[in-house]
């Protein structure tokens, strides 16, 4: 399935998956390291860790910050993907 980057930093690739499904998420990948969060969708929620593969603490902590810090514009491609 095509998964496009949306976004890199500090070292992760951010991605989405366009045949995915609900609720919105995106891939942090770091070398082998996966972190699978849950973007904030609504009011009140914040973005948290799904899915851990080969990922530190450090790593998750990281990888749940970079996805905050840019949460709407990660929901923004999300909904432009998904509808």
């Amino acid at each position: 399935a095509f998964m496009p980057t949306i976004l890199q930093q500090d070292g992760f690739k951010i991605r989405i998956f366009v045949d995915d499904h609900e609720p919105p998420h995106v891939h942090a990948r770091c070398d082998q390291a996966l972190v699978v969060i849950n973007l904030a969708a609504a009011d009140g929620q914040v973005p948290s860790i799904r899915t851990v593969k080969h990922a530190s603490a450090e790593l998750q902590r990281l990888a749940l910050r970079v996805v905050t810090e840019h949460n709407d514009f990660l929901l923004a491609h999300w909904r432009r993907i998904h509808g």
